[in-house]
């Protein structure tokens, strides 16, 4: 079995409370014995560099990206350009058997998260998202959704700060190779790991949902 998390973060102009760097985040996940990543960064890509790292710490980092589509925060692994797909109808014309797309914290209060925009798009989506910084409730919701539609779930931290890495997990039975993973997703042979924590969720309230609000309140005044 392999430990992923197929979505975390580095600062970006957009998301600059992030404080680390891509080799400080591998060597976390290094230390929590994961096998494969992704670095999904809002509407860009990594570099080649990072890849590199990654490789020579023994982590297998999967190409992917948090596309803004249509207002929606989705997760694209595997696109050959993955900043062209900027709707939904440019994502049915990308999509090919060899790419992933998953449904990041859909029923989350975030203002990008899909919310109904995953319903009307459902044959678009191969799994949906287990997000470690959600309450029970809305994970609840993605659990129900991803069953009415058979989809599968994959669990993922979205971390924007390291102790944030190993919220939710996903251990997925594959060999360790992105077309292998990519398969595996599909087939359903992920799992999610999730275990809700009262001090982590008090903790993401307090140092990183309050201050983020606090600057985008600020940020309308000036």
């Amino acid at each position: 079995m392999l430990k992923c998390d197929f979505h975390m973060h580095l600062c970006q102009e957009s998301d600059n409370f992030i404080r680390y760097s891509y080799r400080d985040l591998i060597l976390r996940c290094k230390s929590l014995g994961y096998d494969v990543i992704s670095i999904t960064l809002h509407d860009d890509v990594i570099k080649k560099e990072v890849f590199d790292y990654a490789k020579k710490q023994g982590i297998l980092l999967m190409p992917g990206c948090e596309r803004d589509i249509d207002g929606c925060h989705v997760l694209l692994y595997n696109f050959k350009n993955p900043l062209a797909v900027t709707s939904f109808g440019k994502l049915r014309k990308a999509k090919r058997n060899d790419t992933l797309v998953v449904a990041p914290h859909p029923f989350f209060w975030h203002g990008n998260s899909l919310l109904n925009q995953l319903k009307n798009n459902v044959e678009l989506f191969d799994a949906v998202e287990i997000h470690g910084m959600s309450v029970l409730w809305f994970n609840f919701l993605a659990r129900r959704f991803a069953k009415k539609y058979n989809l599968s779930l994959i669990g993922d931290s979205d971390s924007h700060a390291l102790w944030h890495v190993g919220s939710a997990y996903t251990l997925i039975d594959s060999k360790k190779s992105v077309l292998d993973i990519v398969r595996a997703v599909k087939l359903k042979k992920s799992k999610p790991v999730f275990s809700f924590s009262v001090f982590f969720f008090v903790k993401c309230v307090l140092f990183y949902l309050v201050p983020r609000l606090v600057r985008a309140s600020w940020s309308k005044k000036i």
